[in-house]
């Protein structure tokens, strides 16, 4: 079949409908297509853009599209003006108006900056124009070329470039949509752009409280801290100037807390936290009483305190910490940590780990209530304003070279899951998400790989966001372990303040009761000793008349014989009652004492309710565990008498199937692998680990070694071996079986988590496990990274840990030093170092369960 000849060369079209649909569906509202449009002047080397909102006049300038012109509109407009390099007719030919062709894209792979500024571009898609649309039909635009970076026939040439929306629909073909261009000589060497929008899509969002909410949202997209904004945005609407909203240094100084963190600061791939705490930070949001804080803690400004926290007998304790005592800040605290030490880190596409650049920022905590305005006088007339402009701010927001990025702490967003350490017991003491103010600054330049989403919701899901998301969450859990160790430092030290106030250890009586008893006490107080030197004049008196009137009663008078027998009984009601006042007094001063006793008590039931919500959740997960454990060994009693039926009725009708054969050998066999798995387990279990077995270490560690790497063990396919050094000293322990299972489980557990990351990262090549023993020692440790220095002072603290927060829970080394505290023995990493500079051996003394002196 012949083909009819066509008078044109076939090629694709694409209806003018489709761009229109595209930026629709690219920009999802007014300040997100605003905040585009300034993205274009920042790239275009400006150092403001002025935006000029008017929903009632036509602009001054003459336009294609006004009310005096063939296409007239209606009134209001939208102008963006910045002083950026301005455009030649050839890049508005081939640049601004070829739909998703960018310049910026080849800058931003090549790494050349813009020409004046030396900026890396933010725009690379070349659709960012499209988002005009999202605030009015009618577009114009006016460029002038910088004359440093144009030839002469370009020089002082303005272009007008103008088009309507509304054109672009379905009967037509995108290059049929009619576009105004035309150029003007000028007299003046200027430069820049102003884009005009007219026909405004909704005027009434720039209006009435809808307004209010726009400049708030325009202030946060902006980068809002003052000392470091590099790029002025102006805002004017219906001829009112607004100043967007900036945090100041003196709103900072405010702040309860105040911490900075940084990755790759010096190219050296590592995570570095530093801040600084005010004293008041421990009295919480009003739940400490005045007074008590003020006795413990604001007498001599946090010293004794401060000694408390570095003493390294207080298992809270906190390394790397400084006491400052000025400017209202309490201490000092720093930590860095290297990024090999963060687990589940993913790789690039060559098997490196994938940096997602130098990046850094701020987090400022702030208190609501009892906070000193006085330094802000000048900006918050009231504790209203203030409380208004905080809650205006609060989220931890991300930023690229000034402009924020959705939806990372913006209206909520909770992205670093601040919120979720209250209720899921990794943090009760943490920042909280509505208490803090904070930014991550990232730039074009270093932070290329951070891909944001066509719609500017987010980063693309790549490696490289995914490290990102890593990094900050292993700050956040820097902060968890600092604020959680703070504050159970501070417990114990008011349990123990308590203690030395009185020299005996806190009472057992309700301490609600307590605080209003004492307080009564020291109210009556003074009142009774008053009564008391008054009862004692007063009784020493009558008795002196009755004594008088016995001894001498011709000397009496008349009246004082007849009021004698009533004042010897009154004498008698005084001195009972001079008996009693003295008894009373004795024990209003006990009861100055119980404010110091109900302080300790207080303390002590804090720490307690703390420590049962925190394993409330491991309790039910071991409950769970061994119910199932429990209905496993039914279902694989069950399982296995089934298949012993089916193969001896397979016997005894001799058919031979070869899948049927394998099948029924495949299901014993993993009947056998789930009942070595359930031995394993069931010493552990609440049923049976009350009881103390003669254990020999020997036997133990070999039977634990056949379990992890026998045929069917757990380190099958991974290539960790476990080595059992020789000499190897063989004692007996009296200790219950499950719980140095559960002690050695944890160590060799998290050997292996390790193990797997080092070889994933090819760090290591042949992962090990060494176990050895010198009477009464025994040390576990293996041949990958070893502890990161940053912890290893901490390491058996609670929520202490370096793996992700979905994957650890920081508890593991915490519980083992537990169990073995229990049984009378302890647990040490060794001051000895691995070839990478990092302590690696844990040392178990069992002295406190050794069976007698026998190796």
């Amino acid at each position: 079949m012949d083909m009819c000849p066509m008078s044109d060369k076939p090629h694709f079209d694409i209806s003018a409908a489709v761009v229109k649909q595209l930026g629709e569906e690219l920009v999802s509202d007014e300040i997100t297509a605003l905040i585009e449009l300034v993205k274009n002047a920042y790239d275009a080397d400006a150092s403001y853009v002025n935006v000029v909102i008017d929903t009632n006049s036509w602009p001054s300038e003459k336009l294609f599209y006004s009310e005096n012109a063939n296409n007239s509109t209606k009134p209001g407009y939208i102008l963006i003006e910045d002083d950026g390099i301005g455009m030649t007719e050839s890049e508005i030919d081939k640049g601004w108006l070829t739909i998703s062709f960018s310049a910026k894209r080849e800058m931003r792979k090549t790494g050349e900056l813009t020409p004046k500024k030396k900026r890396t571009p933010l725009g690379k898609k070349g659709v960012g124009r499209l988002s005009t649309q999202r605030l009015g039909s009618c577009l114009e635009l006016f460029t002038q070329k910088d004359p440093e970076f144009t030839n002469a026939s370009e020089q002082n040439v303005l272009y007008h470039v103008a088009f309507d929306w509304n054109d672009f629909s379905e009967d037509k073909a995108l290059s049929d949509v009619p576009v105004e261009l035309k150029s003007t000589i000028t007299k003046k060497h200027v430069r820049g752009t102003r884009l005009f929008i007219t026909n405004l899509r909704e005027p009434g969002v720039w209006l009435g409280e809808a307004q209010q909410k726009i400049i708030g949202q325009l202030s946060q997209l902006i980068f809002p801290f003052e000392e470091v904004r590099s790029f002025n945005v102006y805002l004017t609407i219906n001829g009112i100037r607004f100043d967007l909203q900036t945090i100041s240094s003196s709103l900072r100084d405010v702040s309860l807390s105040r911490f900075e963190f940084s990755f790759d600061k010096n190219g050296d791939q590592k995570l570095i936290l530093s801040g600084k705490l005010k004293l008041p930070r421990l009295k919480g949001l009003g739940e400490e009483k005045e007074d008590i804080y003020n006795q413990i803690l604001a007498r001599d400004r946090g010293k004794a305190f401060y000694n408390y926290l570095v003493d390294r007998n207080n298992r809270f304790s906190i390394s790397n910490l400084e006491y400052m005592g000025k400017e209202g800040w309490f201490v000092f605290f720093e930590q860095t940590l290297d990024l090999r030490s963060v687990s589940g880190l993913a790789l690039d596409k060559h098997g490196n780990l994938a940096n997602p650049g130098k990046f850094h920022g701020e987090i400022d905590e702030f208190l609501f209530r009892g906070v000193n305005l006085e330094p802000l006088e000048d900006i918050y007339s009231k504790g209203a304003d203030y409380k208004e402009f905080v809650g205006q701010h609060v989220g931890i927001r991300i930023y690229r070279d000034g402009f924020g990025i959705r939806p990372y702490g913006f209206e909520g967003n909770d992205w670093l899951s601040l919120g979720g350490g209250q209720t899921s017991g990794r943090s009760f003491y943490g920042l909280r998400p509505r208490n803090v103010i904070g930014y991550v600054a990232l730039t074009a330049q270093e932070n290329s790989q951070l891909e944001e989403k066509t719609d500017r919701e987010g980063f693309i899901d790549n490696p490289y966001s995914r490290n990102f998301s890593l990094i900050m969450g292993k700050f956040v859990g820097i902060l968890d372990v600092f604020f959680n160790n703070l504050r159970r430092s501070y417990n114990e030290f008011k349990k123990l303040y308590a203690i030395q106030q009185t020299g005996q250890p806190f009472s057992d009586n309700v301490f609600e009761e307590i605080h209003e008893t004492t307080a009564a006490a020291q109210t009556i107080e003074k009142q009774v000793i008053k009564l008391n030197q008054g009862l004692d004049e007063i009784t020493d008196s009558v008795q002196g008349i009755v004594s008088r009137v016995q001894q001498t009663p011709l000397l009496a008078s008349q009246e004082e014989r007849k009021l004698s027998p009533v004042l010897a009984e009154a004498g008698e009601k005084l001195s009972e009652a001079r008996t009693m006042v003295r008894e009373l007094l004795a024990l209003l001063g006990r009861l100055k004492h119980l404010e110091s006793r109900a302080i300790a008590l207080e303390a002590e039931v804090e720490i307690l309710e703390d420590q049962l919500t925190q394993f409330s959740e491991l309790a039910g997960l071991g409950l769970t565990a061994e119910a199932l454990s429990h209905e496993i060994h039914t279902v694989a009693d069950n399982l296995a008498e089934k298949t012993k039926q089916l193969t001896e009725a397979i016997r005894t009708k001799k058919v031979v199937h070869i899948d049927i054969v394998t099948y029924t050998e495949y299901v014993h066999s993993a009947i056998s692998a789930l009942r070595k798995q359930l031995s394993h387990l069931a010493p552990s279990l609440r049923y049976v680990r009350e009881t103390k077995d003669e254990i020999s270490i020997q036997d133990f560690f070999d039977d634990l070694r056949e379990f992890y790497t026998g045929r069917d063990g757990r380190f099958k396919g991974t290539g960790i071996k476990i080595t059992i050094e020789k000499p190897f000293d063989n004692f007996t322990l009296l200790i219950n079986k499950g719980k140095l299972t559960q002690i050695a489980d944890n160590l060799i557990l998290n050997s292996e988590y390790w193990l797997k990351e080092a070889v994933r990262r090819k760090e290591i090549e042949d992962p090990e496990i060494t176990i050895r023993s010198e009477y009464p020692f025994l040390s576990i440790f293996d041949n990958g990274l070893g502890i990161d220095r940053s912890i290893e002072n901490s390491i058996f603290q609670p929520f202490v840990t370096t793996k992700p927060k979905n994957i650890g829970r920081g508890l593991g080394l915490f519980i083992v030093r537990e169990l073995l505290d229990s049984s009378g023995c302890g647990i040490t990493l060794l001051p000895e170092t691995n070839h990478f500079g990092r302590r690696y051996i844990f040392q178990i003394d069992f002295t406190g369960v050794v069976n007698g002196s026998q190796k």
